[in-house]
């Protein structure tokens, strides 16, 4: 073989992925997660639709802490918004399960109280802009 060098183990081999390989592929790995991290963080405003029975929606914007009266069917009930989350203190419905429920941290959440008819989901709303650039 020409060009190969060879030890006592035959001829040396040549390795396929070595050291600065390997920091180059994490250094781009952290790089695409920082930007895509950094462009969902820009590009979402947390806010919680409340729906009612009567047809009625409304958005609240859960970057304000903010007390809500939110009318219902057996009266109104009353909403916190604290740190990016939204839960209900107090309702005038017999089993309280609504106020029971506790914060609503995610989209894949709700609290619903059927009694009063009001339906609380939280949605990231996309932001003015489609993409950000530098």
């Amino acid at each position: 073989m020409q060009g190969a060098k060879e030890n006592l183990y035959g001829p040396k081999r040549r390795r396929l992925f070595t050291c600065r390989d390997l920091g180059l592929s994490l250094f781009l790995l952290f790089l695409a997660a920082g930007g895509w991290l950094l462009q969902a963080r820009l590009s979402l405003a947390p806010v919680a639709v409340v729906r009612l029975a009567s047809g009625e929606a409304f958005t609240v914007d859960l970057t304000q802490n903010q007390e809500l009266s939110i009318p219902g069917r057996l009266g109104s009930l009353t909403a916190v918004v604290v740190d990016g989350t939204i839960r209900i203190t107090a309702a005038g419905c017999p089993d309280q399960i609504c106020v029971n429920s506790g914060r609503l941290p995610s989209e894949t959440m709700a609290i619903i109280c059927v009694p009063n008819g009001v339906l609380i989901t939280a949605v990231q709303e996309r932001a003015r802009y489609d993409a950000v650039t530098w």
